[in-house]
């Protein structure tokens, strides 16, 4: 949200019928398309541009420029940013990077901050990776880069807060492990790490191993900061002595507060939720944890202790099927830039008709719901 309008993004999926002599991945993502949407309240949701950028994700500085981080392949990212405040029209490349998710932030002063991993394609677990961090310093227009060590294989889906030349992250592995998970491709996110820089001009990345169960499953839902300004991470895990006692635990769906100095206090809510989750917090400082323990069923809301972080109330949101994909979004203007809400939660997601993937009959379908929190 910028200046009380809304704005959104998705990646419009390749033609249903796609020339024969176009086989890689490189060839077959490049005919991928971004479209870019705008809701000035309370009218409707209109397109504003498509540009042939395949943009995997969106940031917005202080002065109105998108930044787009657009993926060509697994490897390759390219870092573009917009010439003229809320405008797609012309945007400018900025940076070239490698393999990153989600992992984009700008601060209130206008600085950018990506992180990507160093091999995009190595997916080995315990074959060491890096992360490289890209810091724009709106100041004096400047980049900086530094390189954070990964020796538990490859990372991506970071998390990212940034302020000023300052940044916290929270970063989960992406590899390929049969011992962990014996049914291939053997994907395996259960590692994270922690990282802070205090100068990202100046000083090194400190890292700390955080959750490093050697069986189990690791999802981070949602990386937020507080009122009280702490920074909170909601996840769901489970671990096991093997692969398959790990898979026959329940998640348990906990929040993380996480400290500058990369140390945590972690409180179970009492939950196992699905992915996609939310950690929210209302103008009185109460969290709540938006999500679902049924696939399919409409999304709750609980209200959590502000203490203990253990559930005490239950709400559901009506209407609320059709947010099933298995990210769902919402206003986060202390990572992605832009302005908060006050009590009023926006959520983005899709579903996707009937229809074999590269049909004409794969629809997907963009939905938008917002709802008050309880105060």
């Amino acid at each position: 949200q910028y200046q009380g309008t809304l704005y959104a993004l998705a990646m419009k999926a390749r033609p249903a019928v796609v020339p024969p002599h176009l086989t890689s991945d490189k060839d077959l993502w490049g005919l991928d398309n971004a479209l870019f949407f705008r809701r000035v309240r309370p009218g409707k949701w209109e397109l504003m541009a498509t540009i042939p950028p395949r943009v995997y994700s969106m940031c917005i500085d202080p002065g109105g420029h998108f930044w787009l981080c657009a993926a060509a392949w697994y490897p390759e990212n390219t870092f573009y940013r917009s010439r003229q405040p809320l405008d797609f029209g012309a945007i400018e490349e900025v940076h070239r990077g490698t393999s990153a998710y989600l992992s984009n932030a700008v601060s209130p002063e206008g600085n950018f901050l990506t992180l990507y991993s160093e091999d995009g394609l190595s997916h080995q677990a315990f074959v060491p990776n890096a992360i490289t961090s890209a810091f724009y310093d709106k100041q004096t227009g400047e980049w900086h880069r530094q390189r954070i060590e990964t020796p538990e294989g490859r990372y991506g889906y970071e998390g990212i807060i940034l302020r000023g030349r300052q940044a916290l992250a929270v970063m989960n592995s992406a590899i390929a492990d049969p011992k962990a998970n014996p049914v291939e491709p053997h994907y395996s996110w259960r590692h994270v790490r922690l990282v802070h820089c205090e100068d990202l001009t100046r000083a090194t990345w400190v890292s700390k191993p955080w959750l490093m169960p050697e069986y189990g499953d690791t999802w981070l839902h949602d990386f937020t900061v507080a009122p009280d300004r702490q920074a909170y991470q909601l996840y769901s895990s489970r671990e096991g002595t093997s692969p398959d006692d790990a898979t026959a635990k329940q998640f348990d769906t906990c929040v993380a507060r996480i400290h500058d100095d990369l140390h945590t206090e972690n409180f179970s809510t009492g939950l196992a939720l699905n992915n996609p989750a939310l950690l929210l917090f209302n103008s009185k400082h109460v969290p709540f944890v938006l999500g679902r323990q049924r696939p399919r069923d409409d999304l709750h809301l609980w209200r959590l202790d502000p203490r203990t972080f253990k559930a005490v109330a239950e709400h559901r949101v009506e209407g609320s099927e059709k947010l099933e994909g298995y990210i769902l979004y919402t206003l986060r203007p202390e990572r992605f830039g832009g302005e908060p809400n006050a009590e009023t939660v926006h959520l983005l997601s899709c579903s996707f008709n009937a229809g074999d993937e590269g049909t004409p009959g794969r629809i997907a379908e963009m939905w938008h719901g917002e709802f008050n929190l309880p105060v």
